[in-house]
């Protein structure tokens, strides 16, 4: 019975998320991923988490990191945004409740592919925490 409210808040906890920052971090994320794809490191440095920032400290680790990205070109557009619910509800027990885990489907002048990202929701705004990008198909 306990598993089951448990499994029962989290799951309403996550569906209030999505309806909270729907409107202003859909526009957020648009906006961000195709200001990435240039691929320059001032642009993801821009958009970074002080936190992801951090692990980027070396120059030649950000070089290595954008250009594992740039053979997929500039972002076209993006096709889908999803709150994923379970790393989102893993972030809520672990005390992280402004980490906002999502799934999208972005399509790329190479080809389209998956990216999961989280987004730190502070007072101050909207910040990467982490991405990666998947596979093109």
């Amino acid at each position: 019975m306990a598993l089951l409210l448990t499994v029962g808040g989290l799951w309403w906890y996550t569906e209030r998320q999505e309806e909270r920052y729907r409107d202003s971090i859909e526009p957020w994320l648009r906006t961000t991923l195709t200001d990435i794809s240039h691929w320059q490191p001032d642009a993801l440095l821009r958009h970074l988490a002080p936190a992801a920032r951090m692990t980027l400290e070396d120059p030649q680790q950000l070089e290595t990191v954008l250009a594992r990205y740039r053979s997929l070109g500039a972002l076209q557009q993006i096709e889908r945004i999803e709150l994923a619910a379970v790393p989102t509800a893993m972030a809520l027990l672990s005390g992280a409740r402004q980490r906002l885990s999502y799934q999208i489907v972005a399509r790329f002048e190479a080809g389209t592919a998956p990216i999961t990202c989280t987004v730190l929701a502070e007072k101050q705004g909207y910040s990467l925490y982490n991405f990666s990008i998947g596979q093109v198909e």
